[in-house]
């Protein structure tokens, strides 16, 4: 009986051995899918923004979103953001770099920390303008990423 337990035991610790390892390299590659998911979130959205579309570029947002742009009055909700990116949004020159610093996630929210680098075309020339970026998603019923807080800040270490 003993030997019996014994070999019992033993092929148990082999097994969790030899799929720990396992589970570990799929969560991993998990977590990298999961990553590079939401790094491509920042792309969607400057190919939203250059497109005229803004009930599309709306479909990013949840229903309560907040967005905190550098200067401006804080906007609460869907429809606030809305009215002051629809006469905004569509200019294909426009461009937007980032630069991640943090990327936290779980099952349901993310939360994004990166330098942006946005530049835009201002009397034939380039203006770039640059900040650190806050950006919290939040995952929809349907698994869709959504945007629940934007908050964009001038930064010096940006310039």
């Amino acid at each position: 009986m003993k030997n019996y337990l014994l070999n019992q035991l033993l092929t148990g610790l082999i097994l969790l051995i030899i799929i720990t390892p396992t589970f570990a390299l799929a969560n991993d590659k998990q977590k990298s899918a999961e990553i590079a998911e939401i790094k491509s979130l920042g792309k969607q959205w400057v190919e939203l923004y250059k497109s005229s579309n803004i009930e599309k570029f709306m479909d990013q947002y949840t229903q309560n979103a907040l967005v905190a742009l550098n200067s401006k009055p804080a906007m609460h909700g869907k429809e606030a953001i809305k009215a002051y990116f629809e006469t905004r949004i569509g200019d294909e020159d426009v461009d937007m770099r980032l630069e991640y610093e943090k990327i936290s996630y779980n099952q349901n929210m993310a939360v994004v920390v990166a330098k942006f680098y946005l530049d835009i075309p201002v009397n034939e020339q380039k203006r770039t303008i640059s900040g650190r970026s806050l950006i919290v998603y939040r995952k929809s019923a349907s698994g869709q990423w959504l945007i629940e807080v934007d908050i964009d800040q001038n930064t010096p270490d940006t310039d």
